[in-house]
């Protein structure tokens, strides 16, 4: 496999077990540093303005934050690959942010959607002798585009529903 295609897809045959000891502790202190930021990163994300009003240091959170997030993708790029490692931290989460408004409620539905995206692309890789990076890469966009035109259409038949109802009322005003 070649340099690139290895780093940008997978390369699990290259992984260096001796390795293992240290991405743990690193992913334990970058999962430690999120349980801290949680509430403040959240707070800052809804409002910006807010959080800064009350003192919490919107800066500093998003630089933390930021930095946390480019030390997990380095992290899990050494195992899985570039590619395969920011599809996985960014479409489960974009998917669940589309189906449940409540964060904590849509943290654990994207861990939940992760997982089963890595196991079927797993599965398919098996079975079909292709590369298990292309299969979870193609599975987490289309799980993301499928989330996205549900939402789509949802949001339109509410908005068809609304503008009824208001009419209706309208009309039995008169």
């Amino acid at each position: 496999m070649p340099r690139v295609a290895a780093l940008a897809m997978a390369a699990l045959a290259r992984f260096d077990p001796a390795l293992t000891p240290i991405l743990v502790v690193i992913g334990l202190i970058c999962l430690a540093i999120l349980a801290v930021l949680y509430r403040p990163l959240l707070f800052c994300s809804i409002s910006p303005e807010t959080a800064a009003a009350r003192g919490v240091p919107v800066r500093l959170v998003g630089l933390v934050f930021i930095v946390v997030m480019a030390v997990g993708v380095a992290e899990a790029a050494q195992v899985v690959g570039v590619l395969l490692s920011t599809a996985l931290l960014i479409g489960p989460a974009a998917a669940s942010s589309y189906i449940l408004a409540r964060p904590g409620a849509a943290l654990a539905l994207a861990v939940v959607i992760g997982v089963l995206e890595t196991w079927l692309g797993i599965v398919l890789a098996y079975d079909t002798g292709w590369p298990v990076g292309f299969f979870i890469s193609t599975i987490v966009g289309v799980a993301y585009v499928g989330v996205r035109i549900v939402r789509l259409r949802a949001d339109r038949g509410a908005r068809r529903t609304t503008a009824t109802v208001e009419a209706s009322a309208v009309q039995g005003l008169r």
